[in-house]
């Protein structure tokens, strides 16, 4: 099934959801002439909501949301007492990271784990309205972990990464220090009242350094 925006932007793309072998959204992008798979594959988790109709846009609240999911994820991500007022129902991906953002740095002890999050500046947010009246947004995430030795320590005790990943990325299993780079791609429903929930996700790591 193809999956097209309400209005022409400048960014022109259309999204596909596939049911076999497992349902999935990929989201294609025109670049240098030609679509380009910018986002994918997408598993999703439950039931993917049905589309608008082509040329339909979502509700005004819904509409309005849509353009502040990026933020309101960053807002979240980075705010582990829960003071921003934003919330996702439980089990949901981004609650679950949250949670892990919070909680990883001392499951690793005695080393140093700092994380940074960030949105993706390669791919801008991208809007589909739904049948619904709502809205579903597909975005990106960029967590930064950084770790370090306990000092006096050579290398890190409880190492963030697999020796399979580590080799792969820098050559060697026992790095000094290990910064990695992972995204979180997501699309996420924006119900006609507002709120969040995460419709399908994929986390990969795209780069691990000693520095």
């Amino acid at each position: 099934m193809f999956l097209f925006p309400a209005e022409e932007t400048a960014d022109l793309w259309f999204a596909a959801l596939t049911r076999e072998p497992d349902p999935a959204y990929w989201v294609f992008a025109w670049r240098e002439g030609g679509w380009k798979l910018v986002a994918g594959a997408l598993p999703l988790d439950g039931e993917a909501p049905d589309a608008a109709p082509t040329g339909i846009g979502p509700a005004e609240t819904a509409a309005v949301q849509a353009t502040l999911v990026p933020q309101s994820h960053l807002s979240y991500l980075t705010d582990p007492a829960g003071l921003t007022g934003i919330s996702f129902p439980s089990g949901d991906p981004v609650r679950d990271l949250r949670d892990e953002l919070r909680d990883r740095p001392a499951r690793v002890r005695p080393d140093r784990l700092t994380a940074d999050v960030d949105l993706s500046a390669d791919e801008p947010a991208r809007t589909l309205a739904l049948a619904d009246g709502g809205a579903l947004v597909f975005h990106t995430v960029e967590i930064t972990f950084r770790q370090r030795p306990r000092s006096g320590a050579k290398t890190p005790a409880h190492p963030i990464y697999g020796k399979r990943d580590l080799r792969a990325f820098t050559g060697t299993a026992k790095p000094s220090r290990i910064t990695g780079t992972e995204l979180l791609i997501l699309a996420t429903r924006v119900a006609v009242d507002g709120s969040l929930s995460t419709v399908a996700s994929r986390r990969v790591v795209t780069d691990v350094t000693t520095g």
